[in-house]
């Protein structure tokens, strides 16, 4: 599987790097903007869950031109630039809007117990699966529920383990540059930078694994 990924990386590595630049690149910032921002605020640490918040919605905004362009890739099929824009264009008032009520859902259950919104926030990163065009929330609620039981250790795992691998590699890298003095945007520019690369790569992992999520 993982060799598949490299290959179908590197076949469309010029449409990566052009929506890298043109959507990735923007997004990221304005939305670290935001990270640091509640980093702030003293808010008795909910500035932190805000944060979280924030960075998987970065996460998720731009995930869905790159599952079109893996499921085009698998077939042979061209998907070009413009193509890739137009599906983050037409997929983001879903996965927007989606994620915020996940988000609202996500903290209420956190303040109930932690558990219960650390599965809430789980569904998010699936928000942009589940986008077909035509879906509206009550059709992706019972897709979500669906798919949540029948592969509900599968989806879980492989969100702490992408996690756990976007950890270990900022923080070998950040133990690489610890001799340098870096202030807090210079550290956001890095970690920007890191994303760019190691996004597209996870978006790829999660399309090969979950690419019929959309049919349960």
């Amino acid at each position: 599987m993982l060799k598949d990924i490299f290959y179908y990386y590197n076949q469309s590595l010029l449409k990566i790097l052009g929506f890298t630049i043109l959507v990735i690149l923007p997004v990221q910032i304005f939305l670290y903007g935001w990270i640091y921002y509640f980093n702030q605020l003293d808010l008795n640490r909910i500035e932190t869950v805000l944060a979280l918040y924030v960075y998987v919605l970065m996460f998720i905004l731009t995930m869905k031109p790159f599952l079109e362009l893996y499921k085009h890739l698998k077939i042979n099929e061209d998907y070009s630039l413009k193509s890739m824009l137009k599906t983050f264009i037409s997929s983001f008032g879903f996965v927007f809007f989606g994620s915020m009520i996940i988000f609202l859902l996500s903290y209420i259950g956190t303040t109930l117990f932690i558990i219960p919104g650390l599965i809430l926030l789980t569904i998010a990163f699936f928000l942009p699966f589940y986008n077909d065009g035509e879906d509206n929330f009550k059709l992706l609620a019972k897709k979500a529920v669906h798919f949540y039981k029948s592969r509900f250790f599968s989806i879980h795992r492989d969100v702490i383990l992408l996690a756990s691998i976007n950890l270990l590699v900022w923080a070998l890298f950040v133990n690489g540059i610890a001799q340098f003095d870096m202030n807090l945007i210079t550290y956001t520019i890095l970690r920007i930078l890191i994303n760019l690369f190691i996004f597209p790569l996870i978006y790829f992992y999660l399309a090969e694994r979950y690419e019929d999520v959309a049919e349960v």
